[in-house]
């Protein structure tokens, strides 16, 4: 939806001022949420989120690119859209942001399959970086365009890092060619917490290099991720800025 500067619906996009996306085009059965949008350089509008059907069985990460008119972009995935998975459970895209290059960026949070026992799941901080005609790009790190972080495991894991089993993301942004994420997690049997942190979710902001590693020039142990508990049993962080002074608020 795009409103004018008075409020009214801007008829210029669309016709109407309202338009609606199929990623999965033709499935009656999709269920797709787009929950961030941003402007690209070009004046194109990238729309992100997540989308499921009854094909693909669990949410995907999901992208959409469109013109200033409102018309599905062409040169973007197939069509203008794009999905994938992250993991092989459930995959909540939730956040859009461009890169120093100009690539696109959308985390979210994702689970591996809930165990058919315990009902137990594994989530992680799942990122995601397209080229501009909206193929994943393999320079991120783990070579497949997608990667994820937290989730359990113990250091020992290249995935586990910095939180346990349950690591989610809400916040996404970057300045120059660092990648800031943040959100919320759980990081009971991890030693390099603060003593004083309670054995319950703290808020986390994991700052990544141009390629997605840990950048081990932050935190408060120098390994690319640090912890705040606001006093409190939990602890969530729903978004992330930059100011001009390049402090990071949450």
């Amino acid at each position: 939806v795009r409103l004018n500067s008075a409020g009214a619906l801007d008829t210029s996009l669309a016709g109407s001022g309202i338009a609606r996306y199929d990623i999965v085009p033709g499935d009656v059965t999709e269920i797709g949420r787009a929950t961030d949008v941003k402007m690209d350089t070009s004046g194109r509008i990238v729309l992100g989120g997540r989308t499921r059907t009854v094909s693909t069985g669990d949410y995907h990460f999901a992208l959409a690119r469109v013109s200033w008119a409102g018309a599905l972009d062409a040169g973007f995935g197939t069509g203008g859209v794009t999905h994938f998975p992250v993991m092989t459970g459930p995959n909540f895209g939730r956040r859009v942001a461009f890169d120093h290059k100009e690539r696109i960026l959308l985390s979210g949070t994702v689970c591996l399959p809930a165990d058919p026992v315990t009902s137990e799941q594994h989530c992680y901080v799942g990122l995601a970086r397209l080229l501009i005609n909206g193929a994943l790009d393999a320079s991120l790190v783990g070579g497949t365009g997608t990667y994820a972080y937290g989730g359990g495991g113990g250091p020992a894991d290249p995935k586990a890092g910095f939180c346990t089993d349950f690591s989610y993301n809400y916040g996404l942004t970057t300045y120059k060619d660092r990648i800031y994420l943040v959100g919320m997690c759980d990081l009971l049997p991890f030693s390099t917490k603060p003593p004083s942190y309670p054995l319950s979710s703290v808020a986390y902001t994991l700052r990544l290099d141009a390629n997605g590693q840990y950048d081990t020039g932050f935190g408060y142990t120098l390994n690319g991720y640090t912890y705040y508990d606001f006093g409190a049993p939990e602890a969530f962080y729903l978004g992330v800025a930059i100011d001009k002074n390049a402090q990071i608020i949450g």
